[in-house]
């Protein structure tokens, strides 16, 4: 069994390849953000994109570990994958230029950081926000952490 696993890149930029090599059969395995596989088809995974519905990480654990699962997973199909499971990888935050994105609320005038896809792109313009995807050096130049009572949170420099 060959595997491939997305951390071996620094960023998503090549999320894209590697499902197209499962898709082949270059790799039997690999783990994959649900939000890319849902941006290829597999939209029975469209809900885990949306912003602060999943808060915690034993909220991730639960949803994964629950008959919601297989659920989530069925769309997989229509892009010619089968889900093995539901794996939480640690729970993506919005970054914020300018102030933190802590509410839904404070999306509406903001500009943030996110991954490329339709998913969350249509989720940040439709509470009111605007977008960009800077990755790398182009983002942390953007950004700079600020801690406010343990929790870290980006503002603009």
């Amino acid at each position: 069994m060959s595997a491939l696993h997305p951390s071996t890149y620094s960023d998503a930029d090549n999320e894209g390849d590697i499902l197209k090599a499962v898709q082949a059969g270059t790799f039997d395995v690999t783990v994959l953000r649900a939000g890319r596989l849902a941006d290829a088809g597999a939209t029975s995974l469209a809900p885990l994109q949306i912003p602060f519905l999943v808060t915690s990480e034993e909220q991730a654990a639960k949803i994964a570990a629950s008959p919601v699962a297989d659920t989530l997973m069925a769309g997989l199909s229509k892009i010619g994958l089968t889900g093995l499971a539901l794996v939480p990888g640690g729970l993506r935050h919005i970054i914020g230029y300018g102030t933190p994105i802590v509410v839904p609320s404070d999306l509406d005038g903001a500009t943030v950081n996110t991954r490329p896809g339709d998913a969350t792109e249509m989720e940040v313009q439709a509470l009111g926000g605007t977008f960009d995807h800077s990755t790398g050096g182009a983002r942390d130049a953007k950004v700079e952490v600020v801690t406010f009572a343990a929790s870290s949170c980006p503002a603009r420099r």
